[in-house]
């Protein structure tokens, strides 16, 4: 774990992302507490790289939107675009189908904000039914909800998927591969099978390209994860690699991205939006 035992800053984000054709970023959460997305509300307001951030939340708590507030009386640009837990941490493994949980997740909706879905298969029965219960909710699952892949499991986590993508209020992240692959001995051809059944599944108006730095650094440089996700997105048109780099994310969180000339060969890459 030494390698992502350090501190890491924008401008680290800049070198490593640099001749890969990600322009701009979403800030993901890393810790439970409300310091953290305080600190990357501030960033975002002086940084142009970062569109928006994906905060923290205490979403089994009282009034929800009360912290919801707080952070947009912090934030002028509105750039907090999306709230998640760590479920897939949480010793409960039913906490997503708490009645408290769910009942402020149905206010997110209400608040026009997006929930991610941290979570592995353990978590993925619960997240169903949260997701069920919340139809006005955006959710995003982030790393393709983390299937074994080291170990080339597919069942439940293909079922689960396949349930999750039939709701219509779901969208899917792709990212964290391979940190959940061998870190050492992966292969692209490894996470064919889980991208396959995420593309015919959510379909790529529902997919998203993920980074998952510097987490992804475990198994992976970042330019390694870009190459990862183009080629396992080379079997798609123009359009739909316009929705797997940019346009899903900008709809999904509510970010206004440039049009794209037609003359561009990779029209999502080349004006690719990147989530960390």
């Amino acid at each position: 774990m030494g390698v992502v035992k350090e501190n890491f800053d924008m401008s680290d984000y800049r070198k490593v992302s640099k001749g890969t054709g990600i322009k701009k970023s979403i800030l993901c959460q890393t810790s439970r507490n409300t310091f953290e997305t305080e600190q990357f509300l501030a960033l975002a307001e002086v940084d142009p790289t970062i569109e928006g951030v994906i905060g923290w939340i205490d979403i089994d708590g009282v009034d929800i939107s009360y912290q919801i507030e707080k952070y947009e009386s912090l934030n002028a640009k509105k750039l907090l675009v999306g709230v998640r837990e760590m479920a897939q941490d949480i010793l409960d493994k039913g906490f997503l189908a708490r009645p408290n949980v769910i009942k402020n997740v149905q206010t997110l909706g209400s608040l026009n904000c997006v929930y991610d879905l941290l979570i592995k298969p353990p978590q993925m029965e619960a997240a169903i039914k949260l997701v069920r219960s919340a139809p006005e909710t955006m959710f995003v699952v982030d790393h393709i909800a983390k299937p074994e892949i080291a170990n080339k499991v597919m069942e439940p986590w293909k079922s689960y998927m396949e349930t999750l993508a039939s709701l219509p209020n779901t969208v899917c992240k792709v990212s964290g591969l391979v940190t959940e692959a061998s870190w050492d001995h992966w292969r692209v051809e490894d996470f064919e099978p889980y991208f396959d059944l995420v593309l015919n599944s959510f379909g790529p108006p529902r997919m998203m390209f993920g980074s998952d730095w510097p987490v992804a650094l475990l198994g992976a440089t970042y330019k390694e994860v870009v190459h990862v996700a183009e080629t396992l997105s080379s079997c798609l048109s123009k359009t739909e690699l316009n929705h797997f780099w940019s346009q899903t994310a900008a709809n999904t969180y509510g970010i206004e991205i440039p049009s794209v000339s037609k003359d561009k060969t990779k029209v999502g890459y080349e004006m690719g939006l990147g989530w960390p």
